[in-house]
């Protein structure tokens, strides 16, 4: 499946903090590598294999409330 980039998704939203928290590492690009990065292709390969209009509306109500 193809996905076209969006401006908001699961990996964007749990990570919108992201700058704060790899400042508060000893080792940013370890952590980035080691933590973030994993995690976020494991939410968006998550989000393409089970994603719905649905979702998609969620995702963006998400990004507008918090």
């Amino acid at each position: 499946m193809r996905v076209r980039p969006g401006i908001t998704g699961p990996a964007t939203l749990k990570y919108r903090d992201e700058e704060a928290l790899l400042a508060a590492q000893d080792d940013p690009e370890r952590y980035n590598n080691d933590v973030l990065w994993p995690d976020k292709v494991r939410l968006n390969r998550q989000y393409v294999q089970n994603c719905s209009f649905w979702t998609d509306i969620r995702l963006i109500l998400k990004t507008f409330t918090r």
